[in-house]
């Protein structure tokens, strides 16, 4: 039973997030579809399953916020909208790592500063 819960717990946490390939940052839709997955994948799962499906979200929110500096960082016109999805990913850096991944995020995101302004201003709002 808490594995179930700790799984459902797990999806709900991570409908902010998602990326699996190394310098691919997603976008909101495609973090919605990979949360109704993990969920609906979840449903009637075996507790072998359930760890699996664990497992998998764990290494998929873990990798996020690296893809996603990757992302901004080896794309000259990167999307300004996956803005929001470093914003979420920071979020959910545990505390005693958040002062390192501000200044990871923003060295990796400031050559986009000028041209993605309004979600730039928006992501040093989550940052501060």
């Amino acid at each position: 039973m808490n594995k179930i819960i700790l799984a459902f717990v797990v999806v709900i946490f991570s409908s902010c997030l998602s990326a699996n390939a190394a310098g691919y940052c997603p976008s909101s839709q495609e973090v919605h579809n990979k949360s109704v997955s993990w969920m609906t994948r979840s449903t009637g799962a075996s507790l072998d399953q359930l760890n699996a499906l664990i497992k998998e979200q764990d290494s998929y929110m873990n990798n996020l916020l690296p893809n996603c500096l990757n992302y901004f960082k080896s794309t000259p016109n990167a999307n300004c909208d996956r803005l929001s999805t470093v914003s979420a990913a920071y979020m959910m850096t545990p505390k005693d790592k958040q002062n390192l991944a501000k200044l990871q995020i923003l060295t990796a995101t400031a050559p986009h500063k000028a041209r993605c302004q309004y979600q730039f201003q928006a992501l040093q709002l989550m940052l501060k």
